[in-house]
């Protein structure tokens, strides 16, 4: 390599960095979006956990009851 090839080395150095991350930023948001479409997600509850916390139970009745 010559001396005067080292800057523009530096510079495909950086953009390559910079296209790697594009890239894996694309690729995360590509799965995001595929996971969203086939509904494989859960919303999270008030509580903070994942899922529906007063899902109807098999018997088809609701977990909370009123009184």
């Amino acid at each position: 390599m010559k001396v005067e090839q080292a800057p523009r080395l530096e510079e495909l150095k950086g953009e390559n960095t910079r296209l790697k991350h594009a890239v894996a930023d694309l690729t995360l948001d590509n799965l995001m979006h595929g996971e969203a479409v086939e509904g494989n997600f859960s919303a999270p509850t008030a509580a903070g956990g994942m899922g529906r916390s007063s899902a109807p139970t098999a018997a088809g009745v609701g977990t909370h009851s009123i009184m």
